[in-house]
């Protein structure tokens, strides 16, 4: 005879069945749900991006807050500040990042960088001046550095080409982007030294 539902059985949690409810194969992926998902995406990022860069700025994203002040009294600029603050303390974590720019520069070779859901590539552009911020302060101002960002939105991709073209401290050709899924990337497996990604996997 089989428990009640919701009883636990041999000291597992109980489990909970939601009437109607789909339960996707093993072999399910989220690629498996194809144009129909990943267009939708797009085209919600198509039709509000315009909309989200007016309230957050180029970083589509929430900030680092310390606690020391109310939220309900900060200003936009605060706000800001707090967003490239989250940036700041994600890029500390990379602590291998001098003696990477160390070996890249003494190879000859250069960094990449992939950021994955790029939105209006604000992080893309925050993230080649933090790059080149240590490799001019190690004395390798000659590095190459190259960032790519990617999206599944068209207006996202343009937009960001556009900000990133106005922006006279990123060389030319140094920070690009493309419209694509970021689980199914056309690039080399191990082409990129660090990929990026600040609060878009929920639609990966």
């Amino acid at each position: 005879m089989l428990p009640p539902l919701g009883h636990s059985v041999g000291g597992r949690a109980p489990t909970t069945v939601i009437p109607g409810a789909e339960v996707l194969p093993s072999s399910w992926s989220p690629l498996s749900a194809g144009p129909e998902l990943y267009g939708g995406i797009a085209n919600l990022y198509n039709s509000s991006s315009q909309i989200w860069e007016r309230v957050w700025g180029e970083h589509m994203h929430t900030g680092f807050y310390t606690g020391d002040k109310d939220p309900s009294i900060m200003t936009k600029e605060d706000h800001l500040d707090a967003q490239h603050e989250m940036m700041l303390q994600l890029f500390r974590l990379w602590d291998s990042v001098d003696l990477k720019l160390s070996e890249s520069a003494a190879s000859g070779g250069s960094i990449r960088v992939l950021d994955a859901g790029c939105g209006v590539g604000g992080s893309s552009r925050f993230l080649h001046r933090a790059l080149s911020d240590i490799a001019d302060s190690d004395g390798h101002r000659d590095l190459e550095i190259e960032v790519v960002g990617i999206t599944l939105s068209q207006y996202q991709r343009d937009r960001a080409t556009q900000l990133t073209a106005a922006d006279d401290g990123i060389p030319s050709g140094s920070v690009t982007f493309q419209v694509a899924n970021a689980l199914d990337t056309k690039f080399p497996d191990e082409h990129f030294d660090c990929v990026w990604s600040l609060e878009s996997g929920t639609v990966l």
